[in-house]
């Protein structure tokens, strides 16, 4: 639970999404992968999966940050949005961005807009490998009104369905079209 997190994150001194996706089952699964299978290339995607690349492991690792979730958190702090715990959040979750980079071969981001803003949330870009890659969704041929809904995607399943949310403040909103 997040007020769980939240707690436990300002205790650790720690992000509180970071905390929140925080799973030591995840750890153990990883660990065993790791441990069972020559994997040579690890993908991460999210700054909150960072967290589970092992410190040993010495092969290639790739980034997809998508966005700068860290100017996000601070953007909520500007607008007024529980302005201590955003603020927070921003400032630890940037020092793990950068840490990421600097862990990765290779970093990914979304465009080169946002590019740009890790560029200037990052105290050197010296050995980053920094990137942009476009997620390329056709928003025109994925429109919902386009598509007459799937019956069999309420049958029987596994049925995967992948959503997203980007109703940030007016302020955030700003931030994620630069």
């Amino acid at each position: 639970p997040l007020p769980q997190a939240g707690i436990e994150a300002v205790l650790k001194g720690k992000p509180v999404s970071l905390t929140a996706f925080d799973h030591a089952a995840m750890r153990r699964y990883v660990a065993k992968t790791l441990g069972n299978h020559r994997i040579d290339t690890i993908f991460v995607f999210s700054s909150q999966m960072g967290q589970y690349i092992p410190d040993d492991f010495a092969d290639r690792v790739v980034i997809d940050l998508c966005d700068v979730d860290s100017a996000k958190f601070e953007a909520y702090a500007d607008a007024g949005q529980r302005r201590w715990i955003n603020h927070r959040e921003g400032q630890l979750l940037a020092k793990e961005e950068a840490r990421l980079a600097n862990r990765a071969d290779t970093t990914l981001l979304i465009s080169e807009n946002e590019a740009n803003l890790f560029r200037t949330r990052v105290s050197s870009m010296n050995h980053i490998d920094l990137r942009v890659m476009r997620n390329g969704i056709d928003a025109t041929f994925f429109a919902p009104d386009a598509v007459k809904p799937e019956p069999t995607l309420y049958g029987p399943g596994p049925n995967l369905v992948f959503t997203g949310q980007m109703d940030y403040a007016p302020n955030v909103a700003a931030v994620e079209r630069m």
